[in-house]
C-alpha cells in the first residue's frame, strides 16, 4: 500500500476559492434584497387594504350622521 502525499494546495486554488465565495455573497445579497423589495411591496398593499377599510367605515359614519340630521 503506497502513501499517497496530500495534494498541496496552489494559489490559484485558493484563488478561485475566493473568487467563488464572493459569487455565492452577491448571490445572497441580491437575493436578500429581492426579498426585502418583495416584503416591502406587501406590506404596502396589505397598508392600502387597511385604509380601504377604513374607508367603507368613515361611508357608513356618514350615512348614520346624514339620517340623524
Amino acid at each position: 500500500m503506497t502513501h499517497k502525499r496530500p495534494r498541496r494546495i496552489t494559489i490559484k486554488d485558493v484563488i478561485v476559492r475566493s473568487q467563488q465565495r464572493s459569487q455565492q455573497q452577491e448571490v445572497l445579497k441580491s437575493q436578500l434584497q429581492q426579498e426585502a423589495e418583495e416584503q416591502k411591496m406587501r406590506d404596502a398593499e396589505e397598508e392600502v387594504e387597511e385604509d380601504d377599510d377604513d374607508n367603507e367605515d368613515d361611508d357608513d359614519d356618514e350615512d348614520v350622521f346624514s339620517k340623524v340630521l
